[in-house]
């Protein structure tokens, strides 16, 4: 029997003001990621990607990131 799957990990900068707004999106995702607020002030943000949802990640960030002002800080780091 298999344990369980992982989340992986993608830290991202988005513009202060839009945090509320990627929040709302990955919800409106089917909580496609859980998002943690590592720096508010910094905007610095790190997702806990649902197993297996990392392409359908990608795709959304490709539309969102020059919407939210987004930039990756560090991409898929595996968990801990």
């Amino acid at each position: 029997m298999e344990g369980p799957l992982e989340s992986s990990r993608v830290k991202i900068r988005v513009h202060t003001r839009r945090l509320a707004f990627l929040r709302y999106v990955l919800e409106g995702c089917g909580h496609l990621a859980l998002p943690v607020t590592l720096a508010p002030q910094e905007g610095l943000v790190e997702l806990l990607l649902s197993p297996g949802e990392e392409p359908r990640w990608e795709a959304l960030w490709e539309d969102l990131a020059s919407w939210v002002n987004g930039q990756p800080v560090r991409t898929r780091t595996p968990p801990d």
